[in-house]
C-alpha cells in the first residue's frame, strides 16, 4: 500500500489587524489559510513584558490618536476565524518606521515554518 501524504497547508499572505478575543488585544495578521483554519499573527500590546519575555518596542502606536508606548509581542499566535473579530480594525496601521522590523518577524516566523516541516 501506498503511503498516504498529510495534507499541507497552505498559507495565503494577509496584512490586517483584528481584535483576538481571547488576548484582548490587537493583532496583526500576516497568514491565513481558511481551508485547515489557521491563522497566523502576531500581537500588539501597551505591556513592557508578556509572560516573563521582553516584548519589543515599537517607535510610533500602531492606532490612530493613541499616545501611549506600544509594544510588538515577540513569539507567533497561532489561531483560527473563532479567536479574532469578525471587522477588521481600519483605524491601525504600522508606520514607515517600524514595518521593516514587522516584516523581518514575518520573513523569520515564516522561514523557521518551512524549516519545521522538512525531514
Amino acid at each position: 500500500m501506498a503511503r498516504r501524504k498529510k495534507p499541507t497547508k497552505r498559507y495565503k499572505p494577509r496584512n490586517e489587524f483584528r481584535f483576538n478575543i481571547n488576548a484582548e488585544h490587537p493583532n496583526y495578521i500576516f497568514e491565513v489559510d481558511e481551508e485547515h483554519d489557521a491563522w497566523r499573527a502576531i500581537g500588539i500590546t501597551h505591556e513592557e513584558e508578556t509572560f516573563g519575555v521582553k516584548n519589543t518596542p515599537l517607535k510610533v502606536n500602531p492606532k490612530k490618536n493613541d499616545g501611549r508606548k506600544s509594544y510588538m509581542r515577540n513569539g507567533i499566535i497561532n489561531g483560527n476565524h473563532g479567536d479574532y473579530s469578525k471587522k477588521i480594525m481600519k483605524n491601525m496601521k504600522f508606520s514607515d518606521e517600524d514595518f521593516p522590523n514587522v516584516k523581518a518577524k514575518v520573513r523569520n516566523a515564516k522561514k523557521n515554518r518551512k524549516k519545521g516541516t522538512k525531514k
